[in-house]
């Protein structure tokens, strides 16, 4: 089965290309993805087809006071394995991780990415929470 990325931005209009490549390189390698933004820029991407079916997006993070609370209804019945976020969004981001029964921690002690996706991850300006590090959650795993 595929691992499901969560990815978590809030760009401004020009800084949403640095998104969309980690977006596509999580793609290539096979990961299944749904990138978490503002509803203008997920409606962006939605009606220039830019996703081509092949990643999800979802625009919440502008137009709610409760953004955590939106996340995790939407993701309620499928669960990410991952989280990626930038700064813009990384309040929200640790959040539903934690919720998720992942720790919002930069400590790699386990590699998901080889060290050249890890350096096009920070360079772009992106934390991921891997999964090494879920923490068992009786509340997550009921969720699986």
């Amino acid at each position: 089965m595929r691992r499901h990325v969560a990815i978590f931005a809030n760009p401004e209009h020009a800084r949403a290309l640095p998104v969309l490549a980690v977006v596509e390189e999580l793609v290539e390698r096979d990961y299944r993805v749904t990138y978490v933004t503002s509803s203008e820029v997920a409606s962006r991407f939605a009606l220039s087809g830019a996703t081509d079916g092949r990643w999800d997006v979802v625009g919440c993070l502008d137009d709610t006071d409760e953004p955590v609370a939106v996340v995790l209804g939407y993701f309620e019945d499928d669960v990410p394995d991952l989280v990626v976020h930038d700064a813009s969004a990384g309040a929200v981001a640790r959040t539903c991780a934690r919720g998720w029964g992942l720790f919002a921690d930069t400590n790699r002690d386990g590699r998901l990415f080889d060290d050249e996706f890890d350096q096009f991850v920070s360079r772009s300006g992106f934390v991921v929470v891997p999964e090494q590090l879920r923490e068992p959650s009786a509340s997550h795993l009921a969720r699986r």
